[in-house]
């Protein structure tokens, strides 16, 4: 498995997408979104895009974890 994590700056109230790759065989396990909340989360064509929501705004640290299977 492993962790992919950023820092982004959300403005309060408005959606914030997260683009990533996402190669066959790894499996998304869990999200963390410190001082925000996972609004959506979808797979398409390789791609997963995670939308963060925050009422207050700020700087939010969030990390992806995954786990692989070969």
């Amino acid at each position: 498995g492993g962790v992919l994590s950023g820092t982004s700056d959300l403005v309060a109230g408005d959606d914030y997408a997260i683009y990533l790759t996402e190669p066959q065989g790894f499996d998304l396990e869990t999200i963390n979104a410190d001082g925000a909340e996972v609004a959506a989360k979808s797979l398409e064509h390789g791609t997963r895009v995670i939308r963060l929501r925050s009422p207050r705004g700020g700087r939010v640290q969030w990390s992806v974890r995954y786990a692989t299977n070969p």
